[in-house]
């Protein structure tokens, strides 16, 4: 970037951070509701919204915090910092995504996967894969595919993101792509048998890219393509038994751990 482009992208975000001094500001503008309308539909006082979306965060306790994100649909970093200050992550080049992911990993083989991952699905989600296509199913909707995955105890599966490649063709730019590349490997633990693992390839199409999405955009899953990279789930029979114990206490300690992929 030369100098004049670094001039220009500063005199952008000086705009921004003058005229939305926090995320909360811009999704209220964005979204046209007034402060008054969100402080009524949250339950709090319009001063305590307005000093919230003003950055004045001197009387804003974790009840209020809690009522705007739930109906916002944004983190407490969004609501309360500047636009231009919300940092990407690691992973994928936009903290948003990286959540996404963590919740997929979290909750692919449980009931609350339908629940607590919908707020990233798009309204026009499929689901397909090689799978899919043997069974006469060319593709799957949300729900349909949530009760698929949905495993039963007493197994336990434990879903870790491997690795996250944004598709760029013909030179386009990672951040101008929409689709995502990435591996998972699921661990099946029981209290019977040793561990078995699998490794998946899915693709995820998003309704934007990443530089599409504004500030307060939640990133939504338009299409979900899968395959299993080994016909099936695997024994960990190379190692000797003491490693086997020790690959299934960690499996199940990463099972219920709230922090997985977050």
């Amino acid at each position: 970037m030369n100098r004049t482009e670094q001039k220009n992208a500063s005199e952008r975000e000086r705009i921004v951070a003058e005229t939305y001094p926090t995320g909360l500001a811009q999704w209220l503008k964005l979204n046209r509701i007034t402060e008054c309308q969100l402080a009524r539909e949250v339950g709090i006082t319009p001063t305590a919204l307005g000093n919230l979306a003003r950055g004045r965060t001197a009387s804003v306790n974790k009840r209020i915090l809690d009522a705007v994100a739930h109906r916002t649909q944004l983190s407490y970093d969004q609501i309360l910092r500047p636009p231009v200050e919300i940092e990407s992550l690691i992973a994928t080049g936009d903290h948003r995504i990286d959540l996404c992911l963590g919740s997929i990993g979290k909750y692919l083989h449980t009931p609350e996967m339908r629940d607590k991952c919908r707020r990233y699905i798009s309204p026009d989600f499929s689901c397909s894969g090689a799978r899919y296509g043997k069974l006469g199913q060319p593709s799957v909707g949300w729900d349909q595919m949530c009760a698929l995955n949905d495993m039963q105890q007493p197994k336990q599966y434990t879903t870790v993101l491997a690795a996250a490649s944004w598709y760029t063709p013909h030179g386009i730019a990672r951040h101008d792509s929409r689709i995502l590349h990435t591996y998972w490997r699921t661990v099946e633990t029981s209290p019977t048998d040793d561990p078995r693992y699998g490794d998946n390839f899915v693709a995820y199409e998003w309704e934007q890219s990443i530089n599409e999405m504004s500030v307060i955009d939640i990133p939504k899953i338009k299409s979900w393509w899968w395959d299993q990279v080994i016909d099936e789930l695997r024994r960990d029979s190379i190692a000797p038994p003491t490693a086997r114990r020790a690959t299934r206490a960690s499996a199940e300690s990463n099972a219920t751990d709230d922090n997985v992929l977050k």
